[in-house]
């Protein structure tokens, strides 16, 4: 059996996409799915900033460990997908979310 040795077997680098969340009018659409095309096992870290319909508010929501992740509402994975859900209610179901043009956000995407 081989033991793991750092300085034979260096760990991957890591490397960072930004994504467009796109145009999502959180109110009339409660989710929207955006295809990153880096499959999950391979994710290590994402932070999503959604933007309001002035730009004046901006709110930094985090997955880290790569756990089940959740912010004010919902985020799900799978294979290559992230999926992003705003409940019933709270802040992003309001006349500040409304906006049916121009980018949302963005996703950063910390991957091997």
């Amino acid at each position: 059996m081989e033991i793991f040795n750092p300085y034979t077997h260096p760990p991957e680098p890591l490397l960072t996409e930004v994504f467009d969340i796109g145009i999502w009018n959180m109110v009339a659409t409660p989710s929207i799915t955006i295809d990153v095309g880096f499959i999950y096992s391979s994710w290590r870290f994402v932070q999503i900033k959604i933007d309001n319909d002035v730009w004046s508010v901006c709110s930094k929501l985090s997955i880290d460990g790569m756990t089940s992740g959740y912010w004010e509402h919902s985020v799900a994975t799978g294979n290559t997908i992230l999926s992003l859900y705003r409940g019933v209610g709270g802040r992003y179901n309001s006349i500040d979310y409304d906006r049916a043009t121009g980018n949302r956000g963005n996703i950063l995407l910390v991957h091997i």
